[in-house]
């Protein structure tokens, strides 16, 4: 279904998610707001290696990373999410987004 989602649909689906797929474009090296979005709703991401969206990832503790070109190490890590806890995944989550919520932006500037 093509439609505008809105802030309460958007926040519904991220908390019905297992994991987010943050497989970016080879030639993408920045961060999401993606990557607050789902540490916001607990939910753990599953991200390309390299760029900015890896390294904070990785430094956050959000979820696993993988070379998205790699089909082989994705499935390997589409199951080794599949078989552990958000919790356990993405220890980082809340801390992440609750430094990265619109509150925390208001202070911040």
């Amino acid at each position: 279904r093509d439609h505008y989602v809105d802030t309460d649909e958007e926040g519904r689906l991220f908390r019905a998610a297992d994991l987010v797929w943050l497989g970016y474009a080879p030639g993408f090296h920045g961060q999401s707001a993606v990557l607050a979005q789902a540490a916001s709703a607990g939910v753990p991401v599953l991200g390309k290696s390299t760029g900015l969206i890896g390294r904070m990832v990785r430094e956050a503790r959000l979820g696993l990373t993988v070379d998205p070109g790699d089909a082989a190490a994705v499935r390997v890590r589409l199951a080794e999410a599949m078989g552990t806890s958000a919790a356990a995944l993405a220890p980082g989550a809340a801390r992440f987004a609750a430094q990265r919520n619109s509150q925390a932006y208001r202070q911040a500037w």
